[in-house]
């Protein structure tokens, strides 16, 4: 069975982490890391832009945002406009999915899966959704998923609402969709659920469905590791300080 590293970062600013996952892309097209990576982390509120994504799907104005210190950011992930926040299951998997044997479709589906497989765990049972990739529970959607591949490398990737608030997707078209609702694990139980849970149940689902062992490291040991294979990489300082 194959070896992967998960980090788990804790709360996150969007930028820092963002800039993290190019230069472990960087590091991986070039060999220094051999081995896939899973970032399990939260953001602080922020709004990301896909691509593909138009900022005509934001419903307030620059205004009300400022207010409520929300940035946003234009990326290169696929997708459209989706909002991160606190209580919210941020995974991004950074995977040589050439060699992994995975083609992009076949990925997304297994991102899908693992998000299926936590929420399952809840007695929560959700569905794929012709309207846009993610899981839904009927017309509602509950995780969302945005990747990019860089020299065969993914990075992004998915996000499951957990206990995080739901009001700062109504100031949005989720997903560059109108009219649809999110909703949260939260929403449907009735109460909050242990997010060091939720990052264990998801750990076993990534090993169940992407047939790996997931060895916990933590970002010191990354960045020493890179450092002794002579990584010159543009990470940000005050990420890894």
């Amino acid at each position: 069975m194959k070896w992967a590293l998960l980090l788990n970062l804790g709360l996150r600013d969007y930028l820092s982490v963002w800039e993290f996952q190019r230069s472990l892309v960087m590091a991986k097209s070039e060999r220094i890391i051999d081995s896939d990576l899973f970032l399990f982390l939260e953001h602080p509120p922020v709004f990301t832009i896909g691509k593909r994504g138009s900022s005509n799907h934001i419903l307030v104005s620059s205004t009300f945002l400022s207010s409520k210190n929300i940035p946003i950011y234009h990326i290169e992930r696929g997708g459209d406009i989706t909002y991160h926040g606190p209580g919210q299951l941020i995974c991004y998997p950074i995977i040589d999915i050439k060699r992994a044997h995975l083609g992009v479709r076949e990925f997304v589906d297994a991102l899908e899966e693992v998000m299926i497989y936590v929420a399952s765990t809840y007695g929560i049972y959700p569905h794929r959704n012709p309207l846009g990739r993610g899981i839904w529970l009927g017309d509602r959607k509950l995780g969302s998923i945005g990747i990019a591949i860089k020299a065969g490398i993914s990075f992004h990737g998915f996000a499951l609402n957990i206990n995080n608030p739901l009001e700062p997707f109504s100031w949005i078209d989720p997903c560059g969709l109108k009219g649809i609702r999110m909703t949260s694990i939260r929403e449907v139980l009735g109460r909050e659920v242990e997010m060091d849970e939720v990052y264990k149940v998801t750990k076993i689902a990534l090993e169940k469905i992407f047939n790996i062992s997931l060895k916990e490291v933590h970002i010191d040991s990354l960045k020493e590791r890179l450092k002794r294979r002579g990584h010159n990489g543009d990470f940000k300082a005050s990420f890894l300080a």
